[in-house]
Parts: C-alpha cells; sequence; structure tokens
C-alpha cells in the first residue's frame, strides 16, 4: 500500500541525482563561486586520488595554483579553485583564495599524500597518483 505512493517519489529523486552536475555553470555563477577557467599555461605539481584526481597546477602566466578535480565520468578539469600557497619548511600547503567555511586547507605531506584539513583537524589524506595529469 505505501510503496505505491512512494514508488513516483523515489522515481523522481533518482532521476534528479543522475542529472546531477550535467549542466554547465554560467559564467557569472562560477564568478560568485570564485570558480576560475584554468590557465592554458597550467602545469601539474601533483595527483592524488580519491573519488576523483584531485590535481594542484601551477599556472607562470597567472604566477597562481589552482586546484582542479577530473572524475572517471568525464567530468571537471576545465575549471579550478584558486589557491594561495603558504610553506614551513619542507611542507607546502595550500588554501582557497575565496575561503572556506570550515577553514580547509591542503598540505602536501612529506611522504607525498595530499592531507585534506580543516580548523578541527584532518579530514582525510589521498595517495598521490604515480604519473602527473594527464
Amino acid at each position: 500500500m505505501y510503496e505505491k505512493k512512494f514508488l513516483p517519489l523515489i522515481l523522481l529523486a533518482l532521476s534528479l541525482m543522475a542529472n546531477a552536475g550535467t549542466k554547465e555553470l554560467s559564467p557569472e555563477m562560477k564568478e560568485l563561486l570564485g570558480i576560475t577557467p584554468l590557465p592554458k599555461d597550467a602545469q601539474p605539481i601533483g595527483t592524488w586520488m580519491g573519488a576523483c584526481a584531485r590535481s594542484i597546477e601551477y599556472s607562470k602566466a597567472k604566477n597562481s595554483y589552482f586546484m582542479t578535480n577530473r572524475c572517471s565520468d568525464g567530468s571537471g578539469g576545465k575549471d579550478g579553485d584558486e589557491l594561495i600557497k603558504f610553506a614551513k619548511g619542507e611542507l607546502h600547503a595550500f588554501k582557497r583564495k575565496q575561503g572556506s567555511n570550515h577553514g580547509d586547507f591542503y598540505v602536501i605531506e612529506k611522504d607525498g599524500r595530499l592531507g585534506i584539513y580543516d580548523k578541527a583537524g584532518l579530514i582525510e589524506q589521498l595517495p598521490r597518483h604515480t604519473k602527473l595529469w594527464p
């Protein structure tokens, strides 16, 4: 009895999930969210594997760093979050130029993994991909 009432709702939810992220954001929305087109000269300094490949790339022309996600379904890779780099000794850390509500930052650990942290501490560590992207 209840299954028949909820079936259309479940089908609608599945349809919306299947279409999530398939429409490209407008240039205005990208600007509002701080999403920057990846400069043509951007070169990866490292790629780490999580649910998607996460790269930190450097652009000489802009003298800036960017974080880009590329997923196995082909999504991502055209735009990135501009980063601010800071370092102490051998540790290199990055945070989003636009900021983050949670204070997220990224550290290239001594063993090569990418540590993802917030104000409370370590969130996860991603293993370094053996090859630079692509």
